[in-house]
């Protein structure tokens, strides 16, 4: 018998899972690409304005302003949020707009979006940062998962600086193309801040491709440190293809993203059910996708 304690948690639990599900898609849809790798933004170059990221909010989503709403956000901030309520009673928004990335990463330092969960109770609040900006959504409704889903789109796609790029290779055994969607800022303290997607299509070119399995790649995301990556399935599909997306922050990004190659490792149990490994460059494809 499951005490209603323990449901609540498992509940809890599988809203995390469908929201982490959830972001992953919205993080592959189509967005605008923006030449500015690991650019710097100054005081006042390309930043953000309370308008714009209300007028992108108002795209999706059913805003009215309001005010004195209290912010859950728990920390001394210089300067006042915007406050927003959600038709039809889904919760509130509180928008910050800092003057520089720089500041609001010291306040809200985390790459893309931060979860405050009380416990038996759900979210507290959740943090969207984008460039300058950041928008906390204190839900209210009983399924907030629509608009996470609405917000995460518009900080991702719609208010960050968006590279795209396609990186290809092939060994003996495998065919790999990588399609990476990200951003990444250097901010003036020479620290940087990003986060991406980055799926990985995997080709297998040899034979008897029901006996291979226990596939692994691996790619290098700190000088001499290769990670390893789950693919997902054990298994190819039946056409001899599988499927990796990965969402990163910048810590995670693969060496040589910003370059014209990136080594990527396979790892497989082979047909003779020995443990394979093959080394493939990928390299940056000239023609990106606008």
């Amino acid at each position: 018998m499951v005490e209603d304690g323990d449901e609540k948690i498992c509940n809890k639990k599988l809203m995390l899972l469908m929201l982490v599900a959830t972001f992953s898609c919205v993080a592959l849809m189509g967005c605008e690409e923006k030449n500015t790798e690991e650019a710097r933004v100054g005081p006042g170059e390309g930043l953000l304005t309370e308008k714009k990221v209300v007028n992108k909010l108002e795209e999706k989503l059913d805003l009215k302003q309001a005010y004195n709403l209290e912010s859950p956000i728990d920390k001394d901030i210089a300067i006042n949020p915007s406050t927003y309520t959600l038709g039809n009673g889904d919760g509130n928004l509180f928008i910050y707009v800092f003057e520089s990335i720089e500041d609001r990463y010291e306040m809200f330092p985390a790459d893309l979006s931060f979860f405050s969960i009380q416990e038996n109770e759900g979210y507290e609040y959740i943090l969207y940062n984008a460039k300058n900006a950041a928008i906390v959504f204190k839900p209210e409704g009983a399924e907030p998962f629509k608009i996470f889903s609405k917000i995460s789109d518009v900080a991702y796609n719609q208010l960050n600086d968006i590279n795209k790029k396609e990186f290809k290779g092939e060994g003996e055994y495998w065919k790999i193309k990588l399609s990476a969607s990200y951003f990444n800022y250097k901010l003036e303290s020479n620290k940087q801040t990003g986060y991406g997607t980055f799926t990985y299509n995997l080709d297998y070119k040899g034979e008897e491709t029901e006996k291979v399995n226990s596939i692994m790649l691996w790619y290098v995301d700190y000088p001499g440190k290769r990670t390893k990556r789950g693919v997902g399935k054990r298994k190819l599909n039946s056409d001899s293809t599988l499927e990796l997306s990965l969402s990163e922050n910048i810590d995670g990004f693969p060496i040589g993203l910003k370059k014209e190659e990136i080594e990527v490792f396979v790892e497989w149990n082979g047909n003779d059910y020995k443990e394979k490994e093959e080394l493939i460059i990928i390299k940056r494809e000239k023609r990106e996708s606008p």
